[in-house]
């Protein structure tokens, strides 16, 4: 009996960990896909204007900025197989 509660513990701690890692991967990956191109422009390795850097700097920065939260819908939508009636409670508070 509590070799299989260890097995359980054992499986459950797994799953939290792998859900754990998905967050991170989608988080670090929407974030950098809009941060690395400023990265590059601010280093000169992409040509942009300063008057588009201007321009598409706090914009982009915000839509990055979003990425935990993004990676938290995701690891939820994983798990549960949909985030919307979470995001739903998340407003009404």
């Amino acid at each position: 009996m509590e070799k299989a509660r260890k097995q359980k513990r054992a499986i459950k701690k797994r799953k939290e960990n792998h859900q754990l890692k998905f967050f991170f991967i989608v988080t670090f990956i929407w974030s950098w896909f809009f941060w690395l191109p400023l990265a590059l422009a601010g280093v000169g390795i992409i040509t942009v204007s300063p008057e588009t850097m201007g321009k598409i700097t706090l914009p982009v920065s915000i839509i990055a900025a979003l990425g935990p939260a993004v990676g938290a819908f995701a690891a939820i939508r994983k798990e549960k197989g949909a985030a919307g009636p979470y995001f739903r409670e998340f407003l009404s508070l």
